[in-house]
């Protein structure tokens, strides 16, 4: 029989990393496992994955409950969770007790640490999983440091070369991939469109640095209208009277005239 694999992540339908990793390793996967997602913000849709996908709110005060509901359901021999460590504090007295069920049950974190970590108790978080690893060395040294182990893997999570590719040096600028930016100052920030990134406040700061400057364009690499944002990032340009300046990346929106 195939071992049962839950990857926690970003829902499959979202245009985040998360989503990105948690669906490649699901897509390669479902060959030699039986797999499911614990998807964060996911909204009951059809979708076109070979995989079940389960409904988590994140930051809900029904995660930990939920979340319990979704283990002992699907019954994982392993869950992998891809994100940053606070992510998945609640989660930790679920595996403990999933674990009293299933001795041979398995715990693996692949953490985005990018910053220095001063507080002691993100060992604990780190040391709820029986593996660790992390997207870069940088996060496996604060890592190491922080919950004083030996060994944190490095796991780069690669480039996608459908979407990320050198422009042709010989492309015409106004070939339709490309609109309006040779000559323009361009401002750009490439994040989900969620809360904390706060992509709203970004927005606010380039419409007060862009008045009286004709040349000046917000270029964001983010779904302004993804659905685990509050905000429809189209409406927010309206509002703060930037339309004109306000560009999107290649990818993130189907509107060919949107697209940088």
């Amino acid at each position: 029989d195939k071992k049962k694999l839950m990857v926690v992540a970003d829902c499959s339908l979202m245009t985040s990393g998360l989503s990105k990793c948690g669906r490649e390793i699901l897509i390669r996967a479902h060959k030699s496992f039986n797999i499911a997602l614990g998807g964060w913000n996911h909204r009951v849709f059809p979708h076109p994955y070979p995989y079940f996908i389960y409904q988590i709110f994140k930051g809900s005060q029904h995660e930990q409950a939920s979340f319990r509901e979704i283990i002992f359901n699907f019954q994982p021999d392993v869950v992998l969770c891809i994100g940053d460590a606070w992510n998945f504090e609640v989660y930790g007295q679920v595996f403990d007790e999933w674990k009293k069920k299933r001795n041979s049950f398995r715990t693996v974190a692949w953490l985005t640490v990018d910053g220095q970590i001063t507080n002691p108790d993100f060992a604990r978080l780190f040391h709820q999983f029986d593996v660790v690893a992390s997207f870069s060395k940088f996060g496996a040294e604060v890592i190491k440091d922080v919950a004083e182990i030996d060994n944190c893997e490095v796991i780069y999570p690669g480039v996608d070369s459908k979407t990320f590719y050198p422009f042709p040096e010989d492309a015409p600028w106004d070939a339709g991939n490309i609109i309006d930016v040779k000559n323009s100052f361009v401002v750009g920030c490439l994040n989900q469109n969620t809360e904390r990134k706060n992509l709203v406040g970004v927005m606010e700061a380039f419409s007060i640095f862009a008045k009286g400057k004709k040349d000046a364009i917000l270029w964001l690499g983010t779904n302004p209208q993804d659905m685990a944002s509050p905000q429809n990032l189209w409406k927010v340009s309206k509002y703060l009277g930037i339309q004109d300046k306000f560009r999107v990346m290649r990818g993130c929106n189907s509107d060919r005239k949107s697209v940088v």
